[in-house]
């Protein structure tokens, strides 16, 4: 479902587009396809020019991609919010979908290398990956117990969070 406000967009189920053609999400959103190609049919979209901002969960987002299969029917949505999830958009997930299977941080660093390149500079940490509460930083949220999967990944670095929506047949 989705809400059309003043100058606003409110992403509201998003679960409800998965099997979906790609269509359905176009115009339901009023999203334009962004200019960059298409990469293992993950398609990126942005805001309609005379719409100011998206939201889920009264979370200010960025951006929405979408995966699509041979058939363009959505296998996965994905939504970048502008800052990382706070405790009160971690409770308004929980009272939309229930308690996640699980929360998981970095535990002990193995490794860390460092990579630079002509245009950019990047980092790999190897290390363990251990069970959590919210409270300690997550670096991801899972619920695996429905009929979808919702995926979150925290990025401290950046402050931002990437939440992924998934048919269960596609993980």
């Amino acid at each position: 479902m989705l809400t059309l406000m003043s100058n606003t967009i409110h992403i509201k189920h998003p679960e409800k587009y998965l099997n979906e053609n790609i269509n359905v999400i176009q115009e339901k959103f009023l999203l334009k396809e962004n200019s960059i190609p298409i990469v293992n049919r993950l398609r990126n979209f942005y805001n309609d020019p005379f719409l100011t901002d998206f939201y889920f969960f009264n979370e200010e987002c960025r951006r929405i991609s979408v995966d699509i299969d041979d058939e363009d029917r959505i296998v996965s949505i994905f939504i970048a919010t502008q800052k990382k999830i706070d405790n009160t958009f971690f409770v308004a997930l929980i009272e939309q979908y229930g308690s996640p299977t699980k929360m998981q941080k970095m535990g002990s660093v193995k490794n860390i290398e460092h990579l630079e390149e002509k245009e950019f500079v990047s980092s790999k940490t190897i290390g363990e990956i251990v069970n959590c509460q919210f409270e300690d930083d997550p670096i991801f949220i899972i619920w695996e117990n429905l009929e979808f999967k919702i995926h979150i990944q925290m990025d401290s670095d950046r402050d931002t969070s990437l939440i992924t929506f998934k048919r269960n047949n596609s993980f």
